[in-house]
């Protein structure tokens, strides 16, 4: 079998380094289920990262306007059209990064899961 790159091992579940224990197959799948996870989870940031495109959209068209309304927590705070479209930017910025890690290790999980599987086999 060929070495297991140390970011994939680094984003293995606890789960499933205890499925390592076991055969390769167990611990493929629970490897893939990990990544159905990580799936989800960038699914999910991508529809707050189109949320924040729409808003950032919406603050470009709202340049006469002084202030906006922006949920911050569990609460509205009423803020410059430059801060919200600053604070909307940074979310946006750190979604991307969400999303780019997730896919790596997405990608990373399926490599080591083909690599436990060939293994098995």
């Amino acid at each position: 079998p060929s070495a297991v790159p140390i970011v994939a091992r680094t984003l293995v579940s606890q789960r499933v380094t205890g499925a390592l224990m076991g055969d390769a197959a167990t611990a493929a799948a629970e490897l893939e289920r990990h990544v159905a996870t990580q799936r989800a989870a960038i699914i999910a940031a991508d529809q707050n990262s189109n949320r924040n495109r729409a808003a950032l959209q919406h603050l470009e068209r709202q340049h006469d306007q002084q202030q906006q309304w922006l949920y911050v927590g569990n609460m509205f705070v009423r803020v410059s059209c430059a801060a919200a479209r600053g604070v909307v930017e940074a979310d946006q910025q750190r979604l991307h990064a969400d999303i780019e890690r997730l896919q790596a290790a997405v990608r990373d999980g399926q490599q080591l899961a083909a690599q436990m599987r060939e293994a098995d086999d």
